[in-house]
């Protein structure tokens, strides 16, 4: 319930080609944003892209980089708290880069 949720409300906040590798998904967890902390700043929206300094050993998110801002820090901060809790299959380049949008509309 919540995967769903999650891909509704940041419809394309998801995963982009530069998040797989031929097709496959190189994220094995992905938990979606606090929605407690998104339902306080309804109509609130933004899109931006994010660097991940992945360890390529453990999977473990080492870093987040903004390269391209949402455009309002709260969305920012929330993108970068919530990427740094994703892991990646081992292996994966230590690189990747992930967009994300806020819609502004967040469930209840």
């Amino acid at each position: 319930m919540k995967r769903a949720i999650f891909l509704s409300m940041l419809a394309t906040a998801v995963l982009t080609g530069d998040c797989f590798a031929s097709g496959k998904a190189l994220f094995v967890y992905a938990p979606p944003p606090d929605l407690a902390k998104l339902r306080q700043h309804q109509g609130v929206k933004g899109a931006g892209v994010f660097i991940l300094d992945v360890d390529s050993k453990s999977g473990a998110v080492k870093s987040v980089n903004v390269q391209k801002s949402t455009g309002v820090a709260f969305l920012d901060q929330i993108a970068i708290e919530t990427l740094q809790k994703w892991r990646a299959k081992p292996g994966t380049n230590p690189t990747v880069r992930v967009p994300m949008s806020f819609t502004g509309r967040y469930p209840r």
